[in-house]
């Protein structure tokens, strides 16, 4: 069995591991931290070989696990591709940091690792400082500088690879974004639809159309409710829904709703749905008639109708007016 180091994804993973991650601040320790250092470092130097195209149509047919872009940056930094090395090591961290697991500092401060390290001035391994400063700008928005950095690397990629995603994003950025531009943005959907990034700025991209900007703020907050670009997508929502974008905190997408009340219910727990009560309280709108609807199911079981009537009685305002709505059957209301 072939195993592979990850020298150079460690430079840049150290960048997560000196900072704070939002799951150490939750906890009030460095154990979740912990774990996805052990977990990544453990489990994939015993990783079996395996090539770029396997792992490309893994992708394509829609997984993503944590690693993945780890894994990759050490076959190609086993091949001496040390510029591809880095991009799927800045992968990782960007995967990692659009779903919430680590903070944005991680990204620059790995970066900087590489850049500062002498190791990657020596012969041969130039390539890996330009994708990394390519990153950098990238990261900072200068798109053209970006772009003319990358552009050597996505040579020899396939059209959806991840390099060409970052160079597709230059473009956009930068002013080209036309229909076909679009087009392509859209069609990089099969390998790239686990990452929220994609869709937060495909939201941005397709704006022109409501329906297709919505969908794709939707997915980005399915994949992390609690990610950095969630807040975002949320106002979006708000906005189009016809409610100021201060509503967007309290809104939630239906697959958001149907975790929720799947949840209370299995549990026999009502009280998990008081998440829903600033939703089911704004102005009317299409998100709060979805969860009433769907709140209608939970309202058919005596226990959540019990609920919904004693919430009732201490709630004001349009809030009472919905959950009288939901137990009207009851007979008490």
């Amino acid at each position: 069995m072939k195993t592979f180091s990850f020298r150079l994804f460690a430079l840049v993973f150290l960048g997560l591991m000196s900072v704070s991650c939002k799951h150490e601040a939750q906890a009030g320790s460095g154990a979740e931290r912990a774990e996805i250092r052990d977990t990544g470092a453990a489990a994939l130097n015993e990783a079996p070989a395996v090539s770029l195209e396997e792992l490309a149509e893994t992708e394509r047919a829609g997984t993503w696990l944590s690693g993945m872009g780890l894994l990759e940056s050490s076959i190609r930094e086993a091949g001496g591709d040390f510029g591809g090395a880095l991009i799927a090591a800045y992968r990782e961290l960007a995967v990692a940091y659009s779903r919430g697991l680590i903070v944005e500092d991680a990204l620059a401060e790995g970066l900087r690792n590489v850049l500062e390290n002498p190791e990657f001035r020596r012969e041969g391994r130039e390539d890996a400082l330009k994708a990394a400063e390519g990153i950098m700008e990238f990261r900072r928005g200068n798109w053209h500088a970006a772009a003319e950095r990358l552009k050597p690397f996505a040579a020899a990629e396939d059209p959806d690879s991840f390099v060409h995603w970052l160079l597709l994003v230059c473009e956009i950025e930068g002013g080209l974004n036309g229909e076909g531009r679009r087009a392509v943005y859209s069609s990089l959907r099969s390998r790239h639809g686990f990452f929220p990034e994609y869709w937060r700025r495909g939201m941005d991209y397709f704006s022109s159309s409501v329906s297709i900007a919505a969908s794709y703020a939707e997915n980005c907050i399915n994949l992390a409710p609690d990610g950095p670009f969630a807040s975002d997508c949320r106002y979006f929502l708000a906005v189009q829904a016809g409610l100021s974008e201060n509503d967007g905190e309290a809104l939630k997408t239906k697959a958001e709703m149907e975790t929720l009340i799947r949840a209370a219910i299995a549990g026999g727990n009502p009280l998990l749905l008081a998440d829903l009560f600033p939703l089911i309280a704004l102005q009317d709108n299409s998100y709060t008639f979805t969860a009433l609807a769907l709140l209608d199911e939970a309202a058919s079981r005596p226990l959540f109708r019990d609920w919904f009537s004693s919430e009732a009685d201490r709630a004001q305002g349009r809030l009472a007016d919905r959950l009288k709505f939901l137990c009207r059957d009851q007979g008490r209301l």
